[in-house]
């Protein structure tokens, strides 16, 4: 995927719903820009299929399936901004190193 695809889904959807991205990931990402990117990547490999069907058409993960994977990741509360960035950095390395 292209960086300007890369920042044109990510400013399209942070600024449709800012529900997605919390006010301290924001933080976090501007401390780590790179960070940011693969952030992105990991919401473009979780987007919901066929995300043009519904509105928004933004390509974004269904809230059950979110939900889901926040659940298994920390049981309980919401993840921190710097585990979620830790986590698409490893997500980002784990794919590039198969």
């Amino acid at each position: 995927m292209s960086v300007t695809l890369t920042a044109a889904v990510f400013a399209a959807t942070m600024t449709s719903n800012s529900r997605l991205v919390p006010p301290h990931v924001w933080s976090a990402i501007l401390r780590n820009p790179r960070g940011g990117l693969h952030l992105v990547a990991a919401a473009w490999r979780l987007r919901r299929r066929r995300w043009w069907r519904h509105w928004p058409p933004l390509p974004v993960p269904g809230e059950a399936y979110f939900d889901f994977r926040r659940v298994t990741a920390v049981a309980e509360g919401d993840l921190s901004a710097d585990d979620l960035l830790a986590a698409a950095i490893w997500s980002s390395r784990a794919l590039r190193n198969r």
